[in-house]
């Protein structure tokens, strides 16, 4: 049975990928949810309704950091508000813009200990350059989140107490978002999106959805029951994308109840 090459895997990766969303918005759509409100719809009503990125320099805004105000309901201009952005953000990238995931892992990638080396893998931060779609580092631990939540007020200048509670139950909520996103994704985590993927997904596929008027910056969750409907629909028809990449052999790849690759297209001299 032949091999299966790189591009073999990343071509048939890309074309589940884009059934998974079609299957899953199909999904949404049978349960009565929206999907044509984006995530870079949420961010650019995020950004007209607090007046944000009054600057010049387009570069300077970071639409991870906002989908993670939009994710974690914090969508407003308060100190509270990063701080529960932090939290979703360490939890749901794994290593925010400034974090040092990545740090963490080359230690571990350089460790004498084989089975170290072993499970970090090549792990990092995705922040906007291609499609991920390696199997994902498990979530941000609530020591992590907890403490950029702080830096969070301490970078706004906030003398507000610590919302701990708040910030707890912000953790939990965003590990909820992390398994539901995935559930829907084909296995793929909210950190492994490009920038533009980001932009493209629906709310709903991170469990929220609109509410009130158009012009009007009204997040809700979406009821657990509906989330729960909406992976019920799906059952087993998205396939995993990292299990595609870790198939060697057309048969493997059979396995997973998919075609072998078509043969590359040729080029006739007329």
């Amino acid at each position: 049975m032949s091999d299966l090459s790189y591009m073999d895997k990343l071509n048939i990766q890309l074309r589940e990928n884009a059934l998974n969303k079609e299957r899953a918005a199909d999904a949404f759509e049978d349960a009565g949810i929206d999907t044509e409100f984006t995530m870079g719809d949420a961010i650019e009503l995020f950004i007209e309704t607090h007046g944000l990125y009054d600057f010049d320099d387009p570069t300077l805004r970071n639409q991870f950091h906002d989908a993670m105000h939009i994710a974690g309901l914090a969508h407003n201009a308060t100190a509270h508000g990063e701080a529960i952005a932090g939290v979703t953000e360490q939890t749901l990238l794994r290593e925010p813009y400034n974090g040092d995931l990545n740090e963490q892992l080359e230690k571990a990638r350089q460790s004498n200990r084989p089975v170290m080396q072993q499970i970090v893998g090549s792990r990092s931060f995705n922040p906007a350059g291609h499609e991920d779609f390696e199997r994902p580092a498990p979530a941000g631990d609530y020591a992590s989140a907890k403490k950029l939540a702080k830096q969070r007020l301490e970078f706004v200048k906030s003398t507000a107490e610590f919302p701990e509670k708040d910030v707890e139950d912000a953790y939990q909520r965003a590990l909820e978002t992390d398994e539901f996103f995935k559930g829907v994704m084909g296995g793929r985590a909210v950190y492994q999106l490009s920038m533009q993927e980001l932009m493209d997904t629906p709310i709903a596929f991170f469990g929220i959805q609109k509410a009130g008027a158009d012009d009007e910056l009204i997040l809700e969750d979406i009821p657990k029951e509906t989330r729960e409907a909406v992976l019920a629909d799906l059952e087993d028809q998205n396939i995993t994308i990292y299990k595609i990449g870790e198939a060697r052999t057309v048969a493997e790849l059979q396995q997973l109840g998919l075609e072998q690759p078509d043969p590359p297209g040729q080029h006739l001299e007329l």
